[in-house]
């Protein structure tokens, strides 16, 4: 006898019938092609240079509103140095760096260039804590500079819309904040980077 459907094994959008006391499988929908002419050759995706450039395989991406992004024609290393260097500027702490490809390549996966930037302070921590806890998990903030189909892409989720979720007048203040801060640090990095 089947059991019964619980609360989170409901079907999603890429999986119509998933297997009872499944939450469904993602299924990637299948890209558009163009119909080639007969005897033609198959034309390379503006992505395949960029990609092979690059040293790796790349990704098309969506823009989600609880997201930001800026792109730039300067290199990877380039981006990364200068958010580093106006993350400090602008008093907040740089705790750590991830190199998504360096780690991707011990499992032999190949990836482009990409970074992570993970960045915070005390003095925002202890403001977070004081007026709601349950908000530690949209700390500490991240940048992602990404090797993207159009070039260099910087990411990060916009703290406003992190914040806002929690109904709280202090948090949506400190989020409005870092958001203020977020932009001006990419502003300057991409204006030193460039």
């Amino acid at each position: 006898m089947a059991s019964p459907r619980g609360p989170h094994d409901k079907p999603d959008a890429h999986s119509p019938n998933p297997a009872p006391g499944s939450c469904g499988s993602f299924r990637p929908r299948p890209r558009p092609t163009a119909p080639r002419r007969p005897g033609a050759r198959p034309r390379a995706s503006p992505r395949d240079s960029h990609a092979d450039a690059t040293g790796g395989p790349m990704t098309v991406s969506s823009e989600p509103i609880f997201q930001q992004v800026r792109g730039t024609s300067a290199s990877l290393e380039t981006v990364v140095d200068a958010l580093k260097a106006a993350i400090v500027a602008a008093d907040v702490w740089v705790l750590h760096e991830i190199n998504p490809q360096t780690l991707l390549r011990q499992a032999n996966i190949e990836i482009g260039p990409a970074r992570q930037l993970l960045f915070f302070h005390p003095r925002y921590m202890k403001r977070l804590l004081d007026a709601d806890p349950a908000a530690v998990l949209e700390v500490p903030l991240k940048f992602a500079v990404l090797t993207e189909d159009t070039g260099i892409a910087l990411r990060w989720f916009d703290p406003v819309r992190a914040f806002e979720r929690y109904r709280n007048r202090e948090l949506k203040a400190l989020g409005a904040e870092l958001s203020l801060l977020c932009d001006q640090i990419v502003a300057s990095a991409l204006e030193t980077a460039s």
